[in-house]
């Protein structure tokens, strides 16, 4: 989904040097003070072999709990065996998220997220996260090196709802257009406040008729908060979900979820996709970051509609690549849908300017190809 979606997360504590750590709740969450807003730093001189002193509490806390006793026996306490030291961090941040009642936020294969377990998440609005979103952004993991001869336009849908794949499907092949679609596997099958979720029919069915599957995690995680080893095993969850689900077309094409990432994130991704969509509103040029490309989203307001018209219109004579997204199409749709009326008036006026209209993929490897010839 976009900036503001679903999905439980939590943190995992700020490592330091040797001998000095950050210090940091004992629960994973931010303060409730007037610096609620701003992860509280400081530093805490402590011996070479003993955590931080919110670490060691969050460490008894997940040693005592079922889930880590699975892994290393009852009389293993934090930080004191082998077996202890051995589990991974991806291990020890589930058994954390499932202390904090939050469903191990799905990482295991075969996990689902259901309607209870989907709760309105947000991510941070603070000071710091907004320094590391801007952060992210300068930092250019692949820069797009062709510049769009001509304008290209890709209608994409998150999550991804049943009324995407048929409303929002039927409207694009009105005008011979075709989209993608961000599956986030653990949504599949499930229904919420987008409506009813694809399954593995919508899959085979959106396939066959040209359009494009991209990768969306399997949990819905925030990529900016988890481990990048959570981040990736999250990734390659979804990746082998959709293959189990009939899906055995390569999978090229990826979207952050909430839009979120880092910028030490960004690069581990150009290895695994060719593209990577963000939620930054703008059109993508020459020098644009193929592992956050900017798009322009369509929801309840009806200002995105307008704002989408307006650069889509000004495309004409500026030859841009640009995203469109959005998650239901129906009448009644969420605050992070359209209505049919909107989406055909968009994917018309992109006809009408005589733009491409195309599949993320169809449009990269047509920019690319005009740069070598």
């Amino acid at each position: 989904m976009g900036r503001r979606r679903l999905g439980p997360q939590c943190r995992e504590g700020v490592s330091g040097p040797p001998h000095r750590q950050y210090r940091h709740a004992s629960r994973f969450g931010r303060y409730r003070d007037a610096a609620a807003e701003i992860w509280q730093f400081g530093t805490e001189f402590r011996p070479a072999d003993t955590a931080p002193s919110g670490r060691r509490k969050i460490d008894a806390a997940i040693s005592n709990s079922p889930q880590i006793q699975k892994l290393t026996g009852p009389h293993c306490a934090a930080g004191s065996c082998a077996s202890w030291r051995a589990i991974s961090d991806a291990s020890r941040w589930r058994a954390a998220c499932m202390l904090e009642d939050l469903s191990g936020a799905g990482i295991f294969e075969g996990d689902t997220m259901t309607a209870a377990t989907l709760s309105a998440y947000q991510p941070s609005d603070s000071l710091l996260a907004k320094v590391r979103r801007r952060a992210a952004r300068f930092h250019r993991a692949r820069p797009l090196n062709a510049a769009p001869h001509r304008t290209r336009i890709c209608f994409t849908f998150d999550d991804f709802p049943k009324s995407a794949a048929d409303t929002g499907a039927e409207i694009l092949d009105e005008v011979g257009a075709k989209g993608c679609y961000y599956a986030c596997t653990g949504m599949a099958g499930t229904s919420n406040h987008l409506g009813d979720l694809f399954d593995g029919r919508d899959l085979k069915a959106l396939t066959a008729a040209g359009h494009e599957i991209g990768a969306h995690t399997q949990t819905h995680l925030d990529c900016s908060q988890a481990p990048a080893s959570i981040v990736l095993a999250d990734i390659d969850a979804n990746l082998r979900n959709l293959v189990s689900m009939g899906h055995n077309e390569i999978v090229r094409q990826f979207a952050w979820p909430y839009g979120e990432t880092r910028a030490e994130l960004k690069p581990r991704l150009a290895t695994r996709f060719d593209a990577v969509r963000g939620i930054h509103a703008g059109v993508n040029v020459k020098g644009s970051d193929l592992m956050q490309l900017t798009a322009l989203e369509l929801d309840a307001d009806d200002s995105s509609i307008e704002r989408a018209a307006a650069v889509i219109e000004a495309s004409a004579h500026n030859p841009s690549w640009i995203f469109v997204f959005t998650h239901d199409v129906r009448n009644n749709h969420s605050r992070w849908g359209t209505s049919p009326e909107h989406f055909r008036r968009i994917v018309r006026l992109a006809r009408d300017t005589g733009a491409r209209l195309q599949t993320p993929s169809d449009a990269l490897d047509a920019i690319i190809a005009r740069h070598k010839n």
